[in-house]
């Protein structure tokens, strides 16, 4: 087992022996492998099925690497899609923000209590809003290129693409919260009197 992560002699042989199998598997079709045979020397009856083995486990490894390599990678490649999404949707966060905010104020003009609930809403909009804010100022560093402007800056690209989708499910998240009926209700005083 390594847990140094550094491997002795032994495993290190046995890893290459591994990989110039799994190399030479690959890299070599089928076809090949049955017509030559036990001519060639290299692969009989048992060796064609240890590479049919190898080939099948190789399959199931690169289909469990693929899945998370692009997964990643698609940051990248819809960094524009992901920015875009991510203003657009927080700007309708603003104008519900602006159209609560206007109900609060009439609310509180008439002497009534703020929902808690609302209040709570208005809080955390106002955090996103001051995150979304330095959001679009680090967007500029996106606009640098590396390599004397040949290519874009990859790193950042990938980085600000994967924080506008987590920031994006957040503001969804305040839209879909943000539809109140009400945001108050009146204040019975304690002093008056029933009659």
């Amino acid at each position: 087992m390594m847990l140094s992560g550094q491997l002795d002699s032994s495993q290190f042989a046995s890893c290459c022996h591994c990989f110039v199998f799994i190399w030479f598997a690959l890299h070599t079709p089928l076809s090949k492998l049955k017509r030559e045979g036990n001519r060639s020397g290299i692969v009989g009856g048992e060796g064609l099925k240890m590479v049919e083995i190898v080939i099948s486990v190789a399959g199931k490894v690169a289909e469990y690497l693929v899945a998370p390599v692009g997964h990643q990678f698609s940051y990248l490649c819809n960094y524009r899609s992901n920015v875009d999404n991510l203003k657009k949707e927080f700007e309708k966060l603003r104008n519900e923000k602006e159209r609560v905010q206007h109900l609060v104020n009439d609310a509180e003009r008439n002497g009534e209590e703020i929902l808690q609930n609302v209040q709570k809403w208005l809080i955390s909009v106002n955090v996103i809003i001051d995150e979304v804010g330095l959001f679009v100022g680090d967007e500029e560093k996106a606009k640098r290129q590396c390599l004397g402007g040949l290519c874009p800056d990859l790193k950042i690209r990938y980085q600000l693409s994967k924080k506008a989708r987590k920031e994006m499910m957040v503001v969804t998240r305040l839209l879909a919260e943000g539809k109140f009926d009400q945001v108050s209700y009146r204040i019975v005083p304690e002093n008056v009197a029933y009659v």
